[in-house]
């Protein structure tokens, strides 16, 4: 995810396609570059992109509430600058040129995976450096993301970093900017605390990284 350490990372419509600000999801992110596989366009060529499957509203304004927590009290603002989102392919560059790429890519892109049921159940987090809310690890989810990412490393993205730990689902709530004394004393808040959301989706979504702002860049229905 472009959480952690880019390792990875209620009933909706199986399509989620409701935005803000004009069809945009609102998020950002700033990125350190040295995580990331260098490849030879100029950097002033290039933007950052990952690809998820996006909650819903709904359960995107519900992890609002946890993200706006962890700013007021704790000054974290990195996971509030990104949708609610389960990351499949982790932050990546490219040149605006090979966008139209991946594009082409995802449109045909055939799974044997048409759908995907997530489950959210209660909170987790990563060696003191993230918090999250916790996703079901399910065949379905991790035969999705790993026939995407082999399809895409084999079919002109080998710069797509590959997972070299265990698919660990999540929607995070707190991440990269914060300390281990202020995880020491937010963690005991989520630790019990009940929560729990199921949702179906249809869809892989492009998030393109914009004056460190996540934005909608694109909707591929699975087929």
């Amino acid at each position: 995810d472009e959480n952690q350490d880019f390792n990875r990372a209620d009933d909706a419509n199986t399509s989620n396609t409701q935005y803000q600000n004009n069809g945009e999801r609102r998020g950002g992110y700033a990125p350190r570059n040295s995580r990331y596989k260098k490849n030879p366009t100029p950097a002033s060529e290039r933007q950052m992109y990952y690809v998820a499957l996006l909650c819903p509203q709904e359960i995107d304004a519900q992890m609002d509430e946890y993200k706006d927590m962890m700013r007021n009290d704790y000054g974290c603002e990195v996971a509030a600058k990104s949708p609610a989102h389960i990351t499949l392919i982790t932050p990546f560059w490219m040149s605006d040129g090979k966008y139209k790429d991946l594009v082409e890519k995802l449109t045909n892109f055939e799974s044997i995976i048409t759908e995907v049921s997530l489950n959210m159940n209660g909170f987790n987090c990563f060696n003191k450096r993230v918090i999250f809310a916790d996703v079901e690890v399910t065949d379905n989810l991790i035969t999705l993301q790993e026939q995407l990412e082999t399809y895409l490393k084999n079919t002109g993205f080998p710069f797509i970093r590959e997972s070299k730990k265990p698919f660990h689902p999540h929607v995070t709530i707190a991440t990269r900017d914060i300390s281990e004394e202020q995880f020491d004393d937010a963690w005991p808040k989520f630790e019990n605390l009940s929560y729990s959301a199921s949702f179906s989706t249809n869809a892989l979504h492009v998030m393109r990284l914009v004056d460190e702002q996540w934005t909608h860049a694109g909707e591929f229905i699975l087929k």
